[in-house]
């Protein structure tokens, strides 16, 4: 494979995503954004399906992640219970973080699987995921080839099942422009890094993981009518974060700051946690209600 190859990056991103699990299921557990973003579409789902306690049916985590989403669905004022679950992730240190935390609550190894979202209806047509009445993605489909990831979520939902997901501001089109945290983090830890007399050029960005770009909704929406979805409702949302979240997702990388020496680096990215100001993020929801097939005998 070259590196021109889309399975060869998919591989270094996987691999990233590897090397990034622990540290990353402790950040999305502290950052109150992804509760926020995770209850959000479950009480979605929860109101477009009518599910009742005992009788939801299944519902598959895609992107899922350190479980997070699995484990909101398993709060006692929803429906679902262990059983019901099916978690695919592409990263196989991902789902182990995730198995640690679910097992405790009734999960098994067997209800995790490791795929991409695009790979979703290939995982359902195998018989290794079941198809499910409810499909949820949260804080995941962004590093997703969106169309291929419709497709499959259309394979995998049952008739008159639904899908929610969530998109992060920098994957929609629409959405792009409206927020710049890097401009509220970044020279916070420029002037962290002068404090501590270390070159404040060494405050770059976070690791770029996807080559997808924005897609407008508009698009989006066409391509879910056109693999067999109705659009049941969008909204674009809004959250206030700590400027010290986009300071910890980068340091989630062993090389983010690796010219600084430790314990100079620990020492840099605590006053940078303390300067850099609040700033705002936004995301787009989705859901969609899977058209029977009227063709179906």
């Amino acid at each position: 494979m070259t590196d021109r190859d889309p399975k060869s990056k998919g591989a270094r991103t996987i691999a990233v995503w590897d090397a990034r699990a622990r540290a990353y299921g402790e950040l999305v557990r502290r950052q109150p954004v992804f509760t926020e973003l995770a209850d959000r579409l479950l009480e979605r789902l929860v109101r477009a399906s009518g599910a009742v306690d005992g009788a939801a049916g299944g519902l598959i985590d895609l992107g899922a992640g350190t479980g997070l989403v699995s484990e909101r669905a398993l709060e006692r004022s929803r429906p679902w219970r262990a059983a019901d679950l099916a978690l695919v992730d592409p990263a196989p240190a991902m789902l182990g973080v995730a198995l640690e935390r679910l097992r405790p609550l009734g999960v098994v190894k067997g209800q995790l699987h490791a795929g991409r979202a695009e790979e979703l209806g290939d995982l359902v047509a195998a018989r290794r995921v079941a198809p499910a009445a409810c499909v949820v993605s949260s804080a995941a489909l962004q590093l997703a080839d969106l169309d291929a990831a419709l497709e499959a979520c259309a394979r995998a939902t049952l008739p008159g099942g639904h899908v929610a997901f969530n998109l992060w501001w920098h994957r929609v089109a629409d959405d792009a422009q409206r927020h710049q945290p890097d401009a509220h983090w970044k020279p916070a830890l420029a002037r962290a890094l002068a404090e501590f007399e270390e070159p404040p050029s060494l405050a770059r960005g976070q690791r770029r993981t996807t080559d997808h770009e924005p897609v407008a909704v508009d698009a989006l929406v066409a391509v879910a009518r056109r693999v067999g979805f109705d659009v049941v409702h969008v909204e674009r949302r809004e959250a206030t974060t700590p400027g010290a979240f986009f300071i910890d997702f980068a340091a989630m990388d062993d090389d983010f700051l690796v010219e600084v020496p430790q314990p100079t680096r620990a020492d840099v990215l605590r006053r940078a946690r303390e300067l850099a100001p609040e700033c705002t993020v936004g995301w787009r929801e989705f859901l969609f209600e899977r058209v029977h097939d009227e063709s179906a005998p």
